[in-house]
């Protein structure tokens, strides 16, 4: 090879040495995720994951497998060398057993919920803690045939015949100390509302202890959590309202002299009580609480009508419905209906007294998650207190800001998990006096917000929620149809006046598999809203300008989120935003939530290698960039790329393989010949002489 042509590509390597481009850091965190995590924040991210998909409701299994197995990963030969076994110690052979084809239903139930492949996950990546966890839930399904016991002492049965080489005693010792890993010091107004068909002395006894078990730990006071009790006497009936409480006497002391006078069945009577009477501000309801009712029953549904008439009540007014069922003498489903999303972690069902004494740890841990569902209007909190909120549909677009009088207050948000912390989160973002910082929100998707208390601080903060853009002069985050971006004059103009399609998950499919163009369907319930059809068949709802109304509303370009399940388990973790600058890109989350981010400096993004790359040709010696010359680079073609450099021939234009072009120069007098692309020696080689 000709020394000129060795010199050029020695060039082009220490081009490729000093230059590297770095995608800019983003907003998701999810350290379920990430390999070598342990502790137990993460094991209860990871549980209450698999709890809320319906993938297994495990009933404390895995949380207290997690403990005895690596003392949640603290354990210092959980992730040795050679072992992938992870928190919940799944050898090699017990993963094997998780890939049969037996599995199917609930690999599908992974595939569909968390966008895994459970097909192509590999040993090794159980070093991940969620892959762990599918691991071992997957494996205790297959052994137990999804039959998952209730009680502490069946579970350490259990355990100790499916791999483990210790004793059901020392799952027994420690799955009783497992401790609650929730939010007691809680703003909640929750009604326990009874509702019996039967019940005898000894089954009233139980309940009386089981109430008293879920209540326990919770600072039952006027301004903590407030507990009132609906109960029969024939009829449905007010044993305690949420501010009945007087100094030294609280509804635990009533617990012990507890009544109840079975009536005839129907929950839905219950119910409407509940609506009409306990959840009122005459009767303790308050502003800004959390609010809940467990509804324990054995009775049946006289009227499925009503019954999800008063469920429909109870939701709008922010009001989270847990449902309780003991007995096998009617069909569960329909009590299933009604409870609050999410459904598995909502609905319990008991086959008697007994099991439900061993339910009592499930649902104070249910309560503890039940997030406060805000409206138009504005909350304050002591600083000093963790709240966890819920925004609901935001299809009309929403303004959120949060205010501290007194210190910054840390922020986390999520789409899909109930309690978003530093473990798992969309997006993290402080508060400051001013309130500057504020959230817009439009989409058909829950928002869930946690502010972080400081237990040190002794003021307050603010929660303000309005409808429309009305924080003009705010900076801060817009989420949009699952898509987070920075809330810049361009984005916000494009978000109110553009037409935005977002995958409805709510709304029956009526498309009807694939077609040749796109349909668009009126949505008769909402004139500021309406359907398409893509053409691979996928439902999409169309969001018409803010305070517009249309019926096919059609533009060139829409402002939509790409991150489908396809493409997250194709891994492919950033792609083109088809709407916005060429300079900005997206990356996709697990669970489907995209991020709008710049490429930094004079950078495009390129769909093909799926990079940043210059948008000029760029000087390595002079760290600048020719704006005269615009990026004549191709793609990853597999090799280097010359091209000639205009107006000055000493010089050549040199591509990576990622789509970047590198301003070179030829050695001293010598120039570049674009034919045998080297740089070449300008006098002309006579031959014959």
């Amino acid at each position: 090879m000709p020394l000129n042509r060795l010199w050029s590509l020695f060039y082009a390597v220490c081009v490729l040495l000093a230059w590297r481009v770095f995608l800019t850091r983003g907003e998701f965190v999810d350290m379920t995720l990430n390999e070598k995590q342990s502790g137990v924040e993460v094991v209860e991210t990871v549980t209450t994951f698999i709890r809320e998909t319906c993938i297994i409701d495990d009933h404390l299994f895995l949380r207290r497998m997690a403990a005895i197995e690596t003392l949640n990963g603290l354990d210092p030969l959980t992730y040795r060398t050679g072992y992938n076994g992870g928190i919940w110690n799944v050898d090699e052979r017990m993963f094997s057993e998780t890939q049969n084809s037996t599995m199917k239903y609930f690999h599908d139930r992974i595939r569909q919920n968390l966008n895994i492949d459970w097909t192509r996950v590999t040993w090794a990546d159980l070093r991940k803690p969620l892959y762990s966890g599918l691991a071992a839930a997957l494996y205790i399904i297959k052994q137990t045939n999804n039959e998952i016991p209730i009680q502490l002492e069946n579970q350490a049965n259990i355990w100790s015949k499916i791999g483990s080489s210790r004793s059901a005693h020392d799952f027994y010792l420690v799955g009783s100390n497992v401790t609650k890993g929730c939010n007691l010091d809680k703003l909640l107004d929750v009604v326990i509302a009874l509702d019996f068909a039967h019940i005898d002395p000894f089954d009233l006894i139980r309940l009386q202890f089981v109430l008293r078990d879920v209540l326990t730990g919770f600072q039952k006071d006027q301004e903590h959590t407030r507990v009132g009790i609906v109960s029969r006497r024939g009829a449905a009936n007010a044993t305690w309202y949420l501010n009945s409480q007087i100094p030294g006497y609280d509804v635990t002391h009533l617990l012990n002299a507890l009544k109840y006078i079975p009536g005839s069945t129907g929950a839905e009577e219950i119910l409407k009580f509940t609506n009409d009477i306990m959840f009122t501000f005459e009767k303790g309801m308050r502003s800004g609480s959390s609010k809940a009712v467990v509804l324990i029953t054995d009775g049946q549904l006289t009227n499925l009508t009503k019954a999800d008439a008063e469920a429909t009540r109870l939701r709008a007014k922010g009001i989270s419905l847990l449902i309780v069922s003991v007995g096998n003498k009617f069909d569960t489903r329909t009590f299933r209906q009604l409870a609050s999303q999410p459904i598995c972690s909502n609905f319990k069902h008991v086959n008697d007294f007994v099991e439900l004494d061993a339910l009592a740890s499930e649902v104070q841990d249910a309560l503890c998650r039940v997030p406060a569902i805000l409206s138009d209007g504005t909350y304050s909190y002591p600083c000093s207190r963790t709240v966890h909120l819920l925004i609901g549909d935001t299809s009309k677009g929403q303004s959120v800001k949060v205010t501290s009088t007194t210190e910054e207050m840390t922020i986390y948000t999520s789409f899909v998990y109930q309690t978003p912390d530093n473990i798992f989160h969309d997006i993290k973002f402080t508060s400051d006096p001013t309130g500057n910082q504020v959230l817009f929100l439009r989409g058909s998707d829950n928002l869930y917000v946690t502010v972080q208390g400081n237990k040190s601080c002794t003021g307050n903060f603010t929660v303000e929620l309005r409808s429309g853009y009305i924080f003009n002069n705010s900076s801060g985050k817009c989420l949009v149809g699952r898509t987070v971006r920075d809330c810049t004059s361009s984005e916000m103009n494009l978000i109110l006046k553009d037409t935005l399609l977002i995958p409805d998950r709510k709304s029956t499919n009526i498309c009807g598999g694939p077609a040749p163009q796109p349909r668009f369907y009126p949505n008769v319930n909402d004139n500021t809203t309406f359907l398409i059809c893509d053409r691979k068949g996928d439902l999409y709802l169309g969001l018409c300008p803010l305070n517009s109304r249309c019926v096919l509303f059609s533009t060139e370009c829409k402002n939509t989120n790409p991150c489908t399940s396809e493409l997250i388990m194709s891994g492919v973790q950033f792609h083109q935003e088809q709407c916005g600058d060429p300079s900005t890109y997206i990356r996709c989350s697990q669970y489907g939530v995209a991020e709008v981010k710049p490429c930094t400096r004079d950078l495009v993004w390129d769909q093909v290698s799926r990079r940043c790359i210059f948008r000029f040709i760029h000087s390595v010696l002079s760290g600048t960039d020719n704006k005269n010359i615009t990026n004549p680079c191709t793609h990853a073609q597999g090799e280097h790329i010359y091209y000639p450099y205009p107006s000055d021939p000493s010089k050549y234009i040199f591509c990576d393989g990622n789509g970047n072009g590198f301003e070179n120069n030829c050695p001293p007098q010598m120039l570049w010949n674009q034919m045998i692309k080297s740089c070449v020696n300008p006098e002309p080689l006579m031959i014959g002489r």
